[in-house]
């Protein structure tokens, strides 16, 4: 007659199964948290839906001109073409090369149909400089405004002077919901401020932001700590 082999004692299988079920759902939990989606600026899509740090309202951004950005050059640069609808331009002639006149804030000037437009008051790492390497966080930058504005429509206003030395419009940009560009790259981490007069509307918004994301170390302003 075979022996009965002993069967483990109820208690023991059960302590079993409640482990197994611990060790399989912390492999999911742990797995859920490496696969969240993040894009290259380590930013979760929690991170995008982040409330903007300095908005508009959407009565100010109808005194704006609109346009759709082209490209990114880099984190502080973009290319737009303007909204040839928009009310704050006028064509310069019934056939002319997609020139305007814009007039905004009492004031009056040309430009292009497509522009190549400096963010007022910032200054993000460099990556395309001609003379320079590729800085620190340039990279990051650049991609924290690719994701911000690329192929979006955005709306600009302008300061005392439009255009600086190498010809690129300046402006301050802002999303169709209101969020203040030039304000999330500085607050953020991803740019430093840069003052030239007599372009200084925001300078000392830009400043406390700049203040509290190099206190709270974002961005490239970590790079400090490491």
């Amino acid at each position: 007659m075979r022996p009965q082999r002993k069967r483990p004692p109820t208690n023991l299988l059960l302590v079993l199964l409640i482990l197994s079920l611990l060790f399989v759902g912390l492999y999911l939990i742990s797995g859920g948290m490496r696969g969240v989606k993040e894009n290259h600026l380590g930013r979760t899509p929690e991170d995008e839906k982040a409330q903007a740090l300095v908005s508009v309202t959407p009565g100010q951004l109808a005194g704006y001109v609109s346009g759709l950005v082209e490209r990114v050059v880099d984190g502080d640069t973009i290319i737009v073409r303007f909204n040839p609808n928009s009310r704050r331009l006028t064509p310069t002639g019934p056939w002319s090369d997609h020139r305007y006149i814009i007039s905004q804030a009492g004031k009056q000037f040309q430009v292009a149909g497509r522009e190549r437009v400096r963010l007022i008051g910032v200054d993000a790492p460099e990556t395309k400089h001609p003379q320079k390497t590729v800085e620190a966080y340039g990279k990051e930058a650049a991609a924290f405004t690719e994701d911000l504005v690329g192929r979006r429509q955005v709306f600009l206003a302008f300061d005392v002077e439009v255009r600086d030395k190498y010809g690129r419009l300046l402006a301050y940009v802002y999303l169709s919901d209101g969020t203040f560009v030039n304000a999330e790259l500085v607050g953020r981490g991803y740019a430093q401020i840069m003052t030239v007069p007599p372009n200084v509307r925001h300078a000392e918004l830009f400043l406390e932001l700049q203040r509290k994301a190099r206190a709270a170390g974002l961005g490239l302003w970590g790079l400090e700590r490491e």
